[in-house]
């Protein structure tokens, strides 16, 4: 059982930043790389069929495997990472509060809701100005103004701008309250009865697959 804590180590502990919940986004800024990545997997898949066809000895497509492979290094290198902190649920909804949903877009939802048969949603922000401004005060690095978010937004394609945002209601959302992996209880379960001479089962393929989704 947990040692007991008065409220002051509680409260001490809620507000301290290095126990708040961080989730960092890996962006590939670099999108030539992408292109070259793409054409040269398109390179090899061509390469291995020639080399099915042909049934040579030499193979053709090795060679262009091995760049990709490098290529894919190089990319992994290039990723910037944007690393987000949870800025505190009560910090978090007055942000919300402070960019609210226009009149245009409070209709828009009201005639899409119509037009489906559905309860229109709830919209508790402008989902066009709020996300930058979440965005700069949960990244902690890079420090970036909402001035400077709004102009990376820009520049950004569809998923790059979904994964940094996603990342950044990742870290301010929370997770599982009570996250346990029963991959780790079975693995421990095993050790704990070999240590005693038990026989246990040995794990399957389905035991470890079935507890990693």
């Amino acid at each position: 059982m947990a040692e007991q804590q008065s409220a002051a180590d509680i409260l001490a502990a809620a507000a301290n930043p290095a126990y708040h919940r961080v989730a960092t986004a890996h962006i590939l800024l670099r999108q030539d790389l992408e292109q070259q990545w793409q054409e040269l997997t398109d390179r090899l898949n061509r390469a291995m069929e020639r080399d099915r066809v042909d049934d040579s000895l030499v193979s053709t497509a090795g060679p262009l495997a091995a760049q990709v492979r490098e290529l894919e290094a190089e990319m992994d290198a290039a990723k910037v990472p944007f690393k987000f902190r949870s800025i505190g649920r009560r910090a978090w909804m007055d942000l919300a509060r402070d960019y609210p949903p226009t009149d245009q877009q409070l209709n828009d939802e009201r005639k899409r809701a119509d037009h489906v048969g559905e309860r229109p949603m709830d919209l508790e922000h402008n989902p066009e100005t709020f996300p930058p401004a979440a965005i700069a005060a949960s990244l902690v690095d890079p420090e970036m103004t909402v001035e400077q978010v709004r102009q990376l937004e820009l520049d950004l394609t569809l998923s790059q701008w979904l994964l940094l945002w996603n990342k950044c209601v990742e870290a301010n959302a929370g997770g599982v309250v009570d996250q346990r992996s029963p991959l780790a209880a079975r693995l421990a379960i095993g050790q704990t009865a070999q240590s005693n001479g038990d026989s246990v089962p040995p794990l399957t393929i389905s035991d470890v697959l079935g507890a990693s989704f």
